[in-house]
């Protein structure tokens, strides 16, 4: 599936991800992002790319979900 590239504003990426905007703002170097002067934007295709890699904590036995 190829989606069309969105850019999200950190108050866009908060609400997508549930997440208040101060989280945004103290992760923001682990998230890929493009700062243009004071703005910061997200480019959609590359976070959901990144989320896709992140650890998840193991499983405990006997959790199948």
């Amino acid at each position: 599936m190829n989606r069309e590239t969105e850019f999200w504003t950190v108050d866009q990426l908060a609400e997508r991800l549930q997440l208040k905007p101060s989280w945004i703002y103290q992760n923001i170097a682990k998230l890929p992002h493009y700062k243009l002067g004071n703005l910061v934007r997200f480019n959609s295709n590359e976070v959901l790319e990144y989320l896709g890699t992140v650890k998840r904590g193991p499983r405990r036995p006997g959790n199948t979900h």
